[in-house]
């Protein structure tokens, strides 16, 4: 098996951009940024 390392490179930047660039910081005080994570998560 061949790993596609560009295909993991992208992969994981979009993930983090989703995540740390839309989403933002998680924190128990933004119960909506961890809803969101937790919908983003759950979709993937």
């Amino acid at each position: 098996m061949t790993i596609d390392r560009k295909a993991i490179e992208t992969n994981l930047r979009l993930h983090v951009d989703r995540l740390a660039g839309l989403i933002g910081p998680r924190a128990l005080s933004k119960p909506k940024t961890i809803q969101a994570m937790i919908g983003y998560i759950e979709g993937q």
